[in-house]
């Protein structure tokens, strides 16, 4: 059964016809995240509540940059805690719709010294695996007496700056069975979330499905999901890490991966607060395993997108332009590298923290022209934008300056206009102050004009922005009798 046909049967208000439509084919695609959307969109209008949720619920857990979620919950009177189990029984033909195979899964990490972290993170994600497996790469706090207390089966593994072999030393562990999640030490999985994980493993079954989770980093207080993390994928299928740092889930050669979804597991984090990376000296511990891993292979092209991003947040802001123009000459004979766009991004706003906005951009150009779909090139390529206005502006105002300055000295056979000095370069320099939001310096400047030529343009420029004014106070008001 087609999208199409459920969209159509809704726009008619047909809600039972939508259902059935949308019962059927989840029957064939029962991990099509917009089928339980529809779904869901058509129990809610048969005032389902409950039956609604538990639709919307599988369609976020398959989508999670629906936005649109967390709204439905509330306006259906859902709350967090109410998400599972469900407070009213499901119809049956929905609970079998929803129903998946019974597949185990095993929660792993590796960990160092994170005796302060590692018992929360262990907590939150009990509920959610059935095994803990612990990789620990030479502890010297009670980071191991943590994790066995929690229930984890310890692993110890020397540390040989290598994650990816500190990873791969945990597969005896993990045995050939189910799937496993990877969280790390100081992550913490959303309690929401705690029944995604078997759902998602029961769905897939053997599948060879790379998932990747959502990765919620804490900044200055502020959340900012990543969505690239891969960290879930089926035991038993050859699958291993590999990169000695930002490592990454390899599956064998021989194997075709179905496919590489995103998945509503959300692992908060707070390593990357600038406080927590010194104390830790994560920087400066990145650096040198990249460098090491780039004097090894040279033509890597990962390390050096990843070493020249570590550089860029550690300050080292010339030095990382270097690097990333590397990674991406690199990249241009690597289709498969998919973080071309991340490097272009990054190597933008180095340049834009430099001054270096004619090379900027360039490189923001070719990048919304190579990934169109991309938000952040979008976004960075309105601030190049941004930044080439008010560098005009600057160039506009020490222009009109240098032609007032320039009119007692100058003695060449052409004319020039002989307003200049008092009316037009007076009038260029107010709007210049207009438009870089200097309004009362502008206005000055306009007013000093109209006292003395009583021009009607700038009568017009001083009208317009009194009538910008009051709207202004029209809408600040407003908003304060709205708080």
């Amino acid at each position: 059964m087609a999208i199409p046909s459920i969209v159509e049967a809704l726009r008619q208000a047909d809600w039972k016809a939508a259902e059935t439509l949308a019962h059927a084919r989840l029957a064939e695609q029962p991990g099509d995240a917009q089928t339980w959307e529809l779904l869901g969109e058509s129990l809610e209008h048969q005032d389902q509540k409950t039956a609604a949720w538990a639709a919307y619920d599988r369609a976020w857990m398959l989508d999670p940059r629906a936005a649109w979620a967390p709204v439905a919950r509330t306006r259906l009177g859902i709350a967090e805690a109410e998400s599972l189990p469900m407070r009213d029984p499901l119809p049956p033909w929905l609970s079998a719709a929803l129903a998946v195979p019974s597949v185990p899964v095993v929660g792993a990490m590796i960990a160092r010294n994170e005796a302060d972290t590692i018992g929360t993170a262990l907590e939150r994600l009990k509920p959610a695996v059935d095994r803990l497996v612990v990789v620990d790469t030479g502890s010297t706090d009670q980071t191991m007496a943590i994790a066995r207390q929690a229930g984890a089966e310890v692993v110890a593994q020397s540390w040989a700056d290598d994650f990816a072999a500190a990873r791969n030393a945990a597969q005896a562990a993990l045995g050939e069975d189910g799937w496993v999640l990877w969280v790390d030490a100081d992550e913490w999985l959303d309690p929401e979330d705690v029944h995604v994980p078997r759902i998602m493993a029961g769905l897939w079954g053997a599948q060879m499905v790379l998932a990747r989770i959502v990765q919620v980093n804490w900044m200055g207080g502020r959340p900012n999901p990543n969505y690239d993390t891969t960290r879930f994928y089926p035991l038993g299928r050859g699958v291993a890490w590999g990169g000695r740092i930002h490592e990454q889930v390899v599956p064998p050669p021989s194997v075709a991966v179905a496919a590489r979804p995103c998945v509503r597991i959300r692992v908060h984090h707070r390593g990357y607060e600038p406080e927590v990376m010194a104390r830790k000296g994560k920087l400066a511990r990145n650096e040198r395993i990249l460098r090491a891993t780039i004097a090894a292979e040279p033509d890597n092209v990962a390390a050096w997108g990843f070493l020249g991003r570590d550089m860029f947040v550690a300050g080292k802001t010339e030095e990382a332009i270097d690097v990333l123009v590397r990674a991406d000459q690199l990249a241009e004979h690597r289709p498969d590298y998919a973080r071309r766009s991340e490097v272009r991004h990054v190597l933008v706003e180095a340049y834009l923290r430099t001054g270096q906005i004619a090379n900027a951009r360039q490189v923001v150009r070719q990048l919304t022209q190579d990934d169109p779909d991309f938000p952040g090139g979008w976004y960075l390529r309105g601030q190049v934008a941004l930044q080439e206005v008010l560098q005009a502006l600057a160039d506009a105002r020490a222009s009109f300056d240098q032609a007032i300055a320039m009119v007692p000295r100058y003695r060449g056979a052409v004319s020039f206009n002989a307003d200049i000095p008092g009316l037009l370069a007076p009038i260029g320099l107010a709007d210049v102050a207009k438009f870089e939001g200097r309004w009362a310096d502008a206005w000055q400047r306009y007013t000093a004009v109209r006292g003395q030529y009583g021009t009607p343009e700038v009568t017009q420029q001083l009208q317009w922005m009194k009538r910008a004014v009051a709207d202004l106070e029209t809408v600040w008001r407003r908003q304060e009798q709205d708080a």
